[in-house]
C-alpha cells in the first residue's frame, strides 16, 4: 500500500543475520539510556571522562579514541547514526565478516577524531557521536560494491535511486563542503571526512577479496548477481511451430508433417463427433 513513487522501495528487516551491528547499535543505545539518567553534573563528568579532546589525549587518556564513540549529543544525534549503521552495516558485516567490519568500525571512528581534533579549522570542543565510525562503514560499502542500485531517503523524506557510487560521492562532497563553509560548527564535520577516508582507503585494500555482492535488501530482484537459469532446449514440436509461425505451413518438409501428424493423433479428443 505504498505511493506509486515508493514502489520497489522496500525494507526486510531481519534478513540477515548481523549479531555485531546489532551489538553495537544496542551499546549504543544503552550508553545514551545511561547519560540521559545522569545529573548535569555527572554527565559533565562523563564528557570529560570519555569524550574525546586534544587535552584529554595530552592527559594520557587514550582511551578516548574509542568511548567517544559510544557518546551522543542528543537523541537526533543518536538516531540518525543508528538508523545509517543499521541500514548498510548489515551489509557490510556479511561480507567482510566480524574481525574486519569491528575494525573498520573502530578505525573509522579514530581516523575520523585525529582529523577533527588535531587537523587546522577543527573545533576543540569534546567530540561525541559514531558518525565518523558510520561513514566508515557506508563508504567501504559504497567503494566495494559501487554499482549496487540502493534507494536512499534524502533527509528521510524524499526518496531517490542511485547507484552506491553515487550516494559515496556525495557523502564525500557534502562532508568537504560543511567543513569548508563553516556551517553547523558544533557538527565535526572533519571527523565524517575522516570516517571516509579510512573507509575508502581499507575497501581498496579489501577489495580484491571481496565476493560480488549477495543481495541488497532495498534491491528489487531477489539476487541481481545470481547467473540467468538455463534455456529450455525447444522440442521438435516447438521447433515445427516456429517455423509454420515464421514461413508458413508450405515451409516444413515431409518428415515435419509426419512428426506433426503424429503430434496431432495423441491430442485427447473430449467428444468425439462423427460427420
Amino acid at each position: 500500500m505504498f505511493p506509486e513513487y515508493l514502489k520497489g522501495f522496500r525494507l526486510r528487516i531481519f534478513q540477515r543475520c548481523a549479531p555485531i551491528t546489532l551489538t553495537l547499535i544496542a551499546v549504543n543505545c544503552a550508553i545514551y539510556l545511561l547519560q540521559l539518567s545522569l545529573s548535569r553534573e555527572g554527565q559533565h563528568t562523563l564528557l570529560d571522562t570519555f569524550g574525546l579532546s586534544d587535552g584529554g589525549l595530552e592527559a594520557g587518556k587514550y582511551w578516548q579514541l574509542i568511548t567517544y564513540q559510544f557518546l551522543h549529543g542528543g537523541s537526533l544525534h543518536l538516531f540518525v547514526n543508528m538508523v545509517g549503521l543499521w541500514f548498510v552495516g548489515r551489509e557490510v558485516e556479511v561480507v567482510l565478516k566480524p574481525f574486519r567490519y569491528l575494525f573498520l568500525y573502530f578505525a573509522g571512528g579514530i581516523a575520523g577524531g585525529l582529523l577533527q581534533i588535531f587537523f587546522p579549522g577543527g573545533n576543540s570542543q569534546v567530540l561525541v557521536g559514531a558518525s565518523a565510525s558510520v561513514f566508515a562503514v557506508m563508504i567501504t560499502f559504497t567503494t566495494l560494491f559501487p554499482d549496487v542500485l540502493i534507494a536512499a531517503l534524502i533527509f528521510f523524506v524524499i526518496p531517490l535511486r542511485m547507484k552506491a557510487k553515487y550516494l559515496g560521492v556525495g557523502i564525500f562532497i557534502v562532508s568537504i563542503l560543511f567543513w569548508l563553509s563553516g556551517i553547523e560548527k558544533n557538527v565535526g564535520h572533519l571527523a565524517h571526512l575522516g570516517g571516509c577516508i579510512m573507509g575508502f582507503i581499507l575497501a581498496l585494500v579489501w577489495k580484491s577479496n571481496i565476493p560480488p555482492f549477495p543481495d541488497f535488501p532495498i534491491n528489487g530482484p531477489e539476487n541481481p548477481s545470481a547467473p540467468p537459469p538455463p534455456r529450455r532446449e525447444k522440442t521438435q514440436t516447438e521447433e515445427i511451430l516456429d517455423k509454420i509461425a515464421r514461413h508458413g505451413f508450405d515451409s516444413l518438409s515431409a518428415e515435419d508433417r509426419r512428426l506433426l501428424e503424429e503430434q496431432r493423433a495423441r491430442l485427447p479428443y473430449r467428444n468425439n463427433v462423427t460427420p
